[in-house]
């Protein structure tokens, strides 16, 4: 009872001082909304474990048993902190003999309508950190694309020179071959003439011919790698 006349006092203090209480449970964790901003924070009871266990009435301090660890007992003192995380830091508030829950309630209220405006500029900062790491991660990722791009790019870049070297030393070899026919005459190769034999070599060389469309279209090609 002296929990939840405490709890009812916070409460109204909140309200009254410009926060709004969105919900109360019954284990003392308060749910309050400041400037657009929701935090949790309690209001419990000081536990402790005497060293003889209360008999009687004193051991049915509470109604709720099962919203408390077994073995323990109100001291008859009240503590109250922030759920919620707070930058800065979560103010933690322990009643005692000489600070009653009553004369520490206004610094309470104070903390809880001060944490509202310290949790929008956590957030706004949050996300001002969360785009710039969204902006860093998109440009690294383009600087790998664009890596990339060039590789794939200089690869056929290498690769037609690579295949125009073989044309070359191809169309040599084709020279040779068609002197020698020359000299040697025609023949016969599994049912295909030597010229058809020479024709598909050509064929083959041509097909290796980066400049088949013009210096244009070798770069065309290679401005095509994505």
């Amino acid at each position: 009872l002296y929990r939840f006349r405490a709890t009812s006092t916070l409460l109204h203090a909140i309200e009254e001082a410009g926060g709004r209480v969105e919900k109360a449970l019954l284990i003392g964790t308060i749910t309050v909304k400041v400037i657009g901003r929701e935090m949790e924070f309690k209001l419990v009871e000081k536990l402790k474990k005497p060293l003889l266990a209360p008999q009687g009435e004193a051991a049915n301090w509470t109604a709720y048993p099962h919203h408390h660890q077994s073995g323990l007992f109100s001291s008859g003192m009240l503590r109250a902190s922030f759920v919620t995380y707070i930058p800065g830091g979560r103010p933690d508030w322990v009643e005692t003999s000489k600070h009653r829950i009553d004369a520490l309630m206004p610094e309470i209220v104070e903390q809880i309508l001060a944490a509202g405006p310290k949790l929008k500029a956590w957030d706004e900062q949050r996300e001002r950190d969360r785009l710039e790491s969204q902006r860093r991660e998109q440009e690294r990722y383009e600087r790998q694309r664009q890596r990339e791009q060039e590789e794939r790019r200089w690869r056929l870049v290498r690769d037609a020179a690579t295949n125009w070297r073989e044309k070359q030393q191809l169309d040599l070899f084709l020279q040779e071959l068609e002197r020698r026919m020359a000299i040697e005459g025609d023949a016969v190769i599994e049912g295909r003439p030597l010229s058809e034999w020479i024709a598909w070599v050509r064929m083959q060389s041509d097909a290796l011919d980066p400049f088949a469309e013009g210096v244009a279209g070798l770069f065309a090609r290679v401005a095509k790698q994505w």
